[in-house]
């Protein structure tokens, strides 16, 4: 859990190389508060991109976390990659997706 936000995993793995690649992970907003998740881009590399559906988690409403590995925009890959959200007023070990590249 990442505050009020519930996450069925906070881990995902993808294929070295390739193309582009989608994962998607259940999420919960538990909070009396909308919230708008993304990535925060200053704390996470260019390959890896999160957005939420829907846009918009409204309290106790439920969705996805879709989060997307584009190898051609990595200027380095490593076996694991943080990734960073956007959106949630924590420090950001604690707003922290492990991405793992297989």
């Amino acid at each position: 859990a990442f505050g009020y936000l519930r996450l069925r995993s906070t881990e995902l793995s993808f294929r070295r190389g390739g193309s582009r690649q989608q994962l998607a992970i259940a999420c919960y907003n538990g909070s009396s508060e909308p919230m708008r998740l993304s990535t925060d881009t200053l704390l996470t590399s260019p390959a890896l991109r999160l957005k939420s559906e829907p846009s918009v988690l409204q309290p106790g409403e439920e969705g996805e976390l879709i989060v997307t590995f584009d190898p051609a925009k990595a200027v380095f890959i490593a076996p694991t990659m943080p990734l960073y959200l956007r959106g949630l007023y924590l420090p950001p070990r604690q707003r922290q997706l492990t991405v793992r590249i297989n």
